[in-house]
């Protein structure tokens, strides 16, 4: 559990902080002159500062010395604290495979040129052929088709009772939409990581200037790779914005957090930045620095 607020005790008096009001240097300090209190209602638990050497060390971020000590009923203790308002998936389960490919798709449509009419015809004779194929494969072994619907569930019920839910593009996202699986795209006016190494996109499109995108916590959990590289979009889009537009496509779960309407990344392939994810902008890196 990370902190965006703590009480400082110091001499016996505490006072409530935000700890991105403060930098790292300023923060060891002060747990050097007092300590770090849970910010929870009547709880007292202790908390430290824990940071990374990653992103030049401004990863940093308060965190519970040990989770039992908060009292039972605090907020922040694992288990009772929910930040993000969610609601019940309305729509089916959704996988990690089924999100990335979806997020690819609608890239590709909104970014790629227009194919010519010599592409268009070539595209037509290869359907020809493959149902040529298709038809003398009859008497033969049949064939299975292959579904984007693989792979972990990252959101909703795969139970005997589920259905598999249907991403869908949105050119706006309204409250309507909270609890919702979609994908957007636009240019991007911000993208950069907070204090405590999440990343935060922020479109410059009006059309959806009332939504924020974050890979967060659940992006640390599921691909540790992933979220220790996150600060390469933020390189990128850094690089990129003076010479041009830098094209941004999200997919991820539609939330509120804090009165304000947020997209949650839930896989390594839900964000692409001028049709590159994570991934693929460290594998360039690495080719650099080879």
């Amino acid at each position: 559990m990370k902190y965006e607020e703590a009480n400082y005790v110091k001499g016996g008096q505490g006072t409530k902080i935000q700890v991105s009001d403060y930098t790292q240097q300023q923060l060891e300090e002060m747990e050097q002159d007092g300590e770090f209190h849970c910010p929870g209602k009547n709880c007292d638990a202790k908390l430290c500062l824990v940071h990374h050497s990653k992103n030049g060390g401004r990863t940093y971020f308060l965190k519970a010395v040990d989770d039992n000590k908060h009292s039972p009923n605090c907020d922040y203790k694992i288990g009772n604290y929910n930040p993000i308002f969610v609601r019940e998936p309305e729509n089916g389960y959704f996988t990690e495979e089924q999100v990335n490919n979806h997020v690819k798709i609608v890239d590709r449509d909104v970014n790629a040129p227009l194919k010519s009419s010599t592409d268009k015809k070539k595209k037509n004779e290869n359907n020809k052929n493959k149902k040529t194929g298709q038809k003398n494969q009859e008497d033969g072994e049949k064939q299975i088709r292959k579904t984007a619907n693989f792979g972990k569930v990252v959101y909703g019920d795969d139970g005997l009772e589920g259905t598999k839910g249907r991403m869908s593009r949105s050119y706006t996202i309204q409250t309507h939409d909270i609890g919702r699986m979609k994908t957007i795209y636009g240019n991007a006016k911000h993208i950069e990581l907070d204090e405590y190494g999440q990343l935060h996109i922020n479109y410059k499109d009006d059309r959806l200037s009332n939504i924020e995108v974050i890979a967060g916590a659940i992006i640390e959990h599921n691909y540790p790779t992933v979220y220790a590289n996150l600060y390469l979009a933020e390189k990128y889009f850094g690089d990129n914005r003076k010479e041009k537009e830098v094209s941004v496509t999200t997919g991820g779960l539609v939330t509120e957090k804090k009165g304000k309407i947020v997209m949650e990344l839930l896989t390594d392939g839900g964000l692409r930045i001028d049709g590159k994810t994570i991934n693929n902008l460290l594998l360039e890196n690495v080719r650099k620095s080879i």
